[in-house]
C-alpha cells in the first residue's frame, strides 16, 4: 500500500517547508503530498489512501472523516487546551501546535515510541581538539549530517567566530547564549523554535556573537543545556563543536569526546599536554577517541560538501 502523508495549510510556505522536512528526515518511502485547497483532499483520496493528513485545524470539517484517510492531525495556531484536544479527539482528530521545531513535529506525527526514529538510545558527543586548524568544525558538520540521516540530531556550535551561522542560519537572532538563559529560567520549551534552525538533515544552534559569552559558560550550564535537548526535545544525538574557550571540565559530561588531530610532532606534544592537564585537574572523560579524517576544505561559496572518502571515514564510527 502507498504510504502517503498529506499536508494542507493556508500558509503555503509553511506547508512546503514541512513537506520538505518530512522527506529529508523520513525518506522517500513516505510519499508526501501538498494540497493547495481543502477540497482537493477529497479528490485525491478517491484514488489514493492517505495514511496521515496534516490539516489546519480551522479548515477541518467532520465530512473529512468519511474520506479515505487513516489519521487526521489538526495543526493549531495556538497551543490547544485540554478541552479543545478532548473535543477534537471525539471527532477522531489529534491536535498539535504547529509552530515547533521539525524534530518535535516529527515526534508528534510518528509517535515517540516509533523505533524508526531511533530516539531510545540517546547520545551526547563533544568534538574538541587542543590542536588548532585540524578540521574540528567540519568534522562536527559531517558527523551531524550523517547522524541526521538516522536519528534526530542537533549540532550546537561553541566555537568563537564560527562561520557556520553564515551557512545554516544567517537570519537567526538566537544563539547558545539565549538557550542557556531560557533554560535557566525554565521556559526554553516556549522559545526553542525561535532559536533552533533547520540545517537540512540536522538542526543547528548558533554560537554567540561575542567570544566573551562563550568563555563565560560553565561546564554545568553546558551539561544542563545538552541534557535538556536530549531529554525534553526528542533529539537522539546532540553534537557540540566545543571550540577552544570552553572549560575542560565541560567535556566530562559527554558520552563521548571525539578529538580530531593532525599528524606531526608538535600536534602529538599538544595532545600529551592536554591529557596531562586532564589528569592534574582530576577530569575523567567517559569515553574519547582520536580521529584523523581526510583533508576537507571550506567552500569558497555555496553549501558545505564532503568527499565520498570523508563521509565513509565518518560512517565507520557509527
Amino acid at each position: 500500500m502507498e504510504n502517503y502523508i498529506g499536508i494542507y495549510d493556508r500558509d503555503p510556505v509553511y506547508a512546503r517547508r514541512l513537506m520538505e522536512g518530512i522527506v529529508k528526515r523520513m525518506g522517500e518511502s513516505h510519499l508526501t503530498v501538498e494540497f493547495t485547497k481543502a477540497e482537493n483532499v477529497a479528490l485525491f483520496t478517491k484514488k489514493h489512501y492517505l495514511r496521515t493528513l496534516l490539516i489546519a485545524w480551522d479548515e477541518f470539517s467532520p465530512d473529512m472523516k468519511g474520506i479515505n484517510v487513516g489519521e487526521v492531525i489538526g495543526l493549531c495556531e495556538e497551543r490547544p487546551s485540554k478541552e479543545e484536544a478532548a473535543a477534537a479527539g471525539e471527532a477522531g482528530v489529534r491536535l498539535i501546535y504547529k509552530y515547533r521545531t521539525l524534530t518535535e513535529l516529527l515526534l508528534e506525527i510518528r509517535g515517540r515510541d516509533d523505533p524508526s526514529l531511533g530516539i531510545n538510545e540517546k547520545k551526547s558527543i563533544a568534538v574538541y581538539s587542543p590542536v588548532h586548524r585540524c578540521g574540528a568544525t567540519l568534522f562536527s558538520v559531517a558527523l551531524s549530517r550523517i547522524m541526521g540521516e538516522r536519528v534526530p540530531t542537533l549540532l550546537i556550535s561553541l566555537e568563537e567566530y564560527s562561520p557556520l551561522k553564515t551557512y545554516f542560519c544567517p537570519d537567526s537572532e538566537g544563539s547558545v547564549a539565549d538557550a542557556v538563559y531560557y533554560n535557566a529560567q525554565g521556559f526554553l520549551k516556549e522559545k526553542e523554535r525561535e532559536i533552533v534552525a533547520s540545517a537540512g538533515r540536522f538542526d543547528f544552534l548558533c554560537p554567540p556573537e561575542l567570544p566573551e559569552d562563550i568563555k563565560s559558560l560553565s561546564g554545568e550550564e553546558i551539561n544542563s543545556l545538552v541534557r535538556y535537548f536530549l531529554e525534553e526535545s526528542g533529539y537522539a544525538a546532540v553534537i557540540v563543536d566545543m571550540g577552544s574557550l570552553i572549560p575542560a571540565d565541560a567535556l566530562a559530561c559527554f558520552d563521548k569526546v571525539m578529538i580530531p588531530v593532525l599528524e606531526g610532532r608538535g600536534e602529538e606534544e599538544k595532545l600529551r599536554a592536554f591529557y596531562r592537564h586532564l589528569s592534574t585537574a582530576g577530569i575523567s572523560l567517559q569515553s574519547h577517541e582520536e580521529v584523523r579524517p581526510p583533508f576537507a576544505a571550506w567552500p569558497v561559496a555555496g553549501e558545505i560538501t564532503f568527499s565520498a572518502e570523508y563521509e565513509e571515514y565518518i560512517r565507520k564510527y557509527l
